[in-house]
């Protein structure tokens, strides 16, 4: 079997990133969309949480809902109030889940830089298994983050 040694020669290699960004986007293309798409549906229940918030907290579906319940104008603020940092503070482990599939995404994002092979699913599962404590940790930091920065404006406002 004859071999081709032209394509490992340095002078034929990426030099710079960008060169090695086009090289990936142009042969590895539909494993960065799978990567995405794996990605997006890591996050989908946070994309949903967050709709649904921004829904309750629209004033006008938020008081024909309330006024079912009550008349009185300081308790629908209370209920207004608890209502949507609930909702926030539901974001925070969907979040941690979120971080977690993108660990996985992470791992094929590197092999891919590194010119290493990549079985998708293995590896994304394996990048997942090595890596599931930073995505908690970072999903727990920045849910909480967010749920006091939610907190504070809503508190102030």
């Amino acid at each position: 079997m004859k071999t081709n040694n032209k394509s490992f020669i340095p002078s034929s290699l990426p030099h710079d990133r960008k060169v090695q960004f086009m090289d990936i986007m142009k042969h590895r293309y539909m494993l960065l969309i799978l990567c995405g798409i794996m990605i997006f549906i890591g996050f989908l229940p946070v994309i949903f949480a967050y709709g649904v918030t921004v829904y309750i907290s629209n004033a006008s579906v938020f008081s024909k809902i309330v006024e079912s319940y009550t008349t009185d104008a300081s308790q629908q603020a209370f209920i207004y109030f608890w209502t949507i940092n609930v909702s926030f503070a539901i974001m925070i482990p969907l979040l941690m889940l979120g971080f977690v599939v993108l660990t996985g995404g992470l791992r094929i994002y590197r092999l891919l830089s590194w010119g290493e092979g990549v079985f998708f699913f293995h590896d994304f599962f394996k990048g997942i298994k090595a890596n599931f404590k930073t995505g908690l940790l970072l999903g727990l930091f920045l849910g909480i983050f967010l749920f006091i920065i939610k907190f504070k404006l809503h508190f102030t406002s």
